[in-house]
């Protein structure tokens, strides 16, 4: 019973020594205290997902920029504007870290070498980044380790979008009559391509009455609902009926609708990605685009 005992005793010192020995040779190795075992990450809070395009002068990309290993020398920011795709590269650069960053439309419109009248409401502002260490070391999204998904401030440092948008708005600005300028799906919407926003059925909600009511159908349609945010834009069309596409001449019967994108109330327009379905699958996804009248 003693041998056994004395066995027992004796594995427990080993096991304590072994894990000792191991802890302290991972100390060497902590990435968290050993700043020159780091690459050089750095980590962005974007606080404008969303601009406001009626006052580019001072509304623009504000974020927070930190590098948390102490090892970045730069963080070089570049932008591309799109549609368009004029790129400004860099357009900024950041020597010290943590910084708060604030760089305005007006400031960004002038890199991209446009005029603020050039940028408006459904714009996209698309930024990429790299960052140099101290030691020379330069990542870009690209070198992004596949284990940091879980880690977006870090993983949006080096690629991120914001959208010009408008300030927050009701219903009722999208109230009016709307006019269909871009059919992605061909044959919705043919000449006369008009149809009324009425506010409803909910709160952020609107109804676009007999959306594709035109004589190529010969009315009779259906309404259709959109939801929106008022305070970013975002807006989303759920799955409902949209159309007959016994009217388009396909035997499918009863067509649905469903998608997401942008309203612009500043700028009477409103801009998605739609997709067409009837009951034996879908047709694709398509832009459509309507303009206030």
């Amino acid at each position: 019973m003693k041998k056994n005992v004395y066995i027992l005793l004796s594995m427990l010192v080993f096991s304590f020594a072994f894990v000792a020995c191991e802890d302290e040779d991972k100390e060497a190795f902590n990435f968290h205290s050993q700043s020159e075992n780091l690459a050089p990450y750095v980590r962005v809070i974007n606080n404008s997902p969303i601009i406001d395009a009626t006052a580019l002068a001072t509304a623009g990309f504000e974020g927070v920029v930190s590098a948390p290993a102490n090892n970045v020398a730069s963080w070089d920011l570049s932008v591309t504007k799109v549609p368009g795709n004029a790129t400004a590269s860099p357009l900024a650069s950041i020597t010290s870290f943590p910084s708060d960053v604030n760089i305005t439309g007006a400031e960004i419109a002038a890199a991209l070498g446009i005029s603020i009248a050039d940028m408006a409401a459904g714009d996209q502002l698309v930024f990429t980044a790299t960052s140099t260490g101290t030691d020379g070391t330069t990542l870009s999204f690209a070198e992004l380790a596949g284990d940091l998904s879980g880690q977006p401030e870090q993983r949006q440092a080096y690629n991120f979008s914001s959208f010009l948008g408008c300030p927050a708005f009701t219903a009722a600005d999208l109230v009016g009559m709307w006019a269909i300028t871009t059919d992605g799906f061909g044959g919705m919407c043919i000449d006369d391509c008009v149809f009324e926003i009425v506010t409803g059925p909910g709160e952020n909600q609107v109804t676009f009455l007999d959306m594709f009511d035109h004589p190529a159908l010969g009315g009779g349609q259906y309404d259709v609902i959109l939801d929106f945010d008022p305070a970013t834009g975002n807006a989303s069309i759920a799955t409902q009926p949209a159309w007959d596409s016994g009217q388009l001449g396909y035997g499918y019967g009863q067509g649905f609708a469903d998608g997401s994108g942008f309203a612009f109330a500043c700028a009477d327009l409103i801009t998605m990605t739609l997709r067409y379905t009837v009951g034996l699958g879908s047709f694709g996804q398509y832009a459509f685009v309507a303009q206030k009248q």
